[in-house]
């Protein structure tokens, strides 16, 4: 790995290392495809990783990693300083069964991510990625994850996604780009922390206990669907963010839980089957709830302890 500072300041010999390191990579001079599965030059998607990892990203040019169809992948990608902005995951099935029993590497308490990134740029997700996880009471046997993030990029292509995992995504301090994704069957969708959030579009469904969690987060979330079928679940909880999302379908037991800061525009949402409420306002902050039929924590257009739900 090449050390860039010391002691807070880069050196003679450091920077020497740093651009020993960047010439002793391949340059790219073309796209290219390569493929994953038994028989092919590369039988395990970290390999073909690996590979790619070891070329120099140019804008012009892209790697295209297609998983062979029957692929099962097994493995975990643990990533630290990596840059994958030049590659593309795809597949030859609509879905790539991820086999997640054998996971031993946690990064986000007791949960195993299938793909984990510190300080990088992860591949362009062309697939669906399908865990199997087993759901015991509302919870998850072998504690997956599909995607962890630390101060990195992940880009998801329209109708793309994770199914099937303990939980979707969990992001810190990155920025996530998502338009019409899909993440359903899972615990938890999507988990994020001081990061940039765009899923306009997106679908996330048959989640177990919570769709959506933002911590001070600036949140894009226009035409998403929300949905859950089990009990004692929450559409969106948010604290401490800038929310924008119009035309959502949630169908949560609580729709929003948001507060303790912020201000969310949850304007023409559709919040159907709270069976305890559809906004929840909580510790200060502002709503914009225009043309949204639900249940309010408090009387609309009132300032109160809360903050306000104009309406």
């Amino acid at each position: 790995m090449i050390t860039k500072f010391q002691d807070g300041f880069i050196t003679k010999t450091k920077l020497n290392e740093l651009v020993g390191g960047i010439n002793a990579l391949d340059s790219m001079t073309t796209s290219e495809t390569i493929y994953v599965g038994v028989g092919q030059t590369y039988a395990t998607l970290s390999s073909a990783l690996d590979y790619a990892k070891n070329k120099k990203p140019n804008r012009d040019y892209k790697i295209e990693i297609i998983i062979k169809s029957g692929t099962i992948v097994s493995e975990q990608l643990i990533y630290e300083n990596a840059d994958f902005g030049h590659v593309i995951i795809s597949s030859e099935d609509v879905e790539v069964n991820v086999d997640v029993s054998g996971f031993t590497i946690a990064k986000v308490g007791p949960f195993k991510p299938f793909f984990y990134l510190n300080n990088g740029n992860c591949p362009l997700i062309n697939t669906i990625l399908k865990g199997n996880d087993v759901f015991e009471n509302s919870f998850t046997k072998y504690l997956s994850i599909g995607f962890v993030l630390n101060n990195s990029y992940l880009k998801i292509n329209d109708s793309k996604g994770v199914y099937n995992f303990g939980q979707g995504v969990h992001a810190n301090m990155s920025k996530i780009i998502a338009y019409g994704c899909n993440i359903k069957n899972i615990a938890v969708g999507m988990r994020c922390n001081n990061s940039d959030i765009i899923i306009n579009g997106s679908n996330f469904s048959d989640f177990r206990l919570e769709g959506l969690v933002f911590q001070s987060c600036t949140i894009d979330m226009s035409s998403v669907n929300i949905n859950s079928i089990y009990s004692n679940t929450i559409g969106c909880s948010a604290s401490n963010c800038m929310l924008h999302g119009e035309n959502i379908v949630c169908n949560a037991s609580y729709g929003f839980i948001v507060g303790y800061g912020g201000t969310y525009y949850i304007g023409g949402v559709g919040i159907t089957g709270n069976s305890k409420m559809g906004i929840v306002l909580t510790s200060g902050g502002i709503v914009n709830a225009n043309q949204t039929v639900c249940t309010l924590s408090q009387t609309a257009n009132t300032i109160t302890a809360n903050g306000i739900i104009f309406k």
